[in-house]
């Protein structure tokens, strides 16, 4: 029996949805627009239709749970968290700062690039704040330094008092947003990834439903950053 399932990115301002059939990608649909995210049901229907598919069909769907830009983390949460109720299909959420360190890791290898020491994936957290995860690359294994979500200053100076210059790679829109920042302490390379792509999160969404790892019937948003703020009663 066939794995038909879909990867869903749409934590900023676009969308980006793959269907997938087993491994291999079906169809992948991209729409950058601020209010991407508010259509993403017609989007969905076109995409399966244009392929032979149906909800009904869906074995499960992977999605990037955040961190992200909060009301569209919200409403595609919300979303998909209602497609999945309705039709029964279980719901695989990936980290999206993980995701974006496996994809660029995976790239660099593609291209017989020497990996990287250490890896920052930065997300845009708003008002100077990034969403951030520090990772140390030994020999094919990746382990997470730090990660959560601070000033973007205070990130860097973190990472220029503990690690040199030439074991760092940047990737993310908060690198994107800040480079002029990073650039002052560090060596910036190629920063054209934003974020995890559709493809990425349901081939880390395929591994877990293999496993039969993290499948719910409703995902909660990582918001990391409303940690932060506790209302004082």
């Amino acid at each position: 029996m066939k794995t038909i399932y879909l990867g869903i990115q749409a934590t900023y301002n676009t969308t980006d949805i793959a269907l997938f059939e087993d491994e291999n990608c079906l169809e992948q649909f991209f729409h950058a627009d601020l209010k991407a995210s508010s259509h993403l049901i017609p989007y969905l229907d076109s995409l399966l239709r244009n392929n032979g598919k149906t909800l009904a069909d869906l074995s499960f769907i992977a999605l990037d749970k955040g961190p992200g830009a909060f009301t569209t983390l919200r409403v595609t949460i919300a979303t998909l968290n209602g497609v999945a109720f309705a039709h029964k299909i279980p719901l695989i959420g990936i980290d999206g700062l993980e995701a974006l360190t496996h994809e660029r890791l995976r790239t660099l290898a593609a291209s017989q690039k020497d990996s990287p020491s250490i890896v920052v994936a930065l997300l845009n957290a708003y008002s100077n704040d990034v969403y951030f995860m520090i990772s140390e690359v030994n020999d094919g294994a990746t382990t997470t330094i730090d990660y959560g979500c601070k000033n973007i200053d205070i990130v860097l100076e973190f990472l220029a008092s503990r690690i040199s210059d030439q074991k760092l790679f940047f990737m993310g829109n908060g690198a994107l947003l800040h480079q002029e920042r990073i650039s002052k302490k560090f060596t910036l390379e190629n920063l054209s990834t934003s974020t995890a792509s559709a493809k990425t999160i349901a081939q880390l969404g395929l591994i877990d439903f293999m496993q039969e790892k993290n499948c719910t019937d409703k995902i909660l948003p990582n918001y990391i950053k409303t940690q932060l703020f506790n209302i004082k009663k």
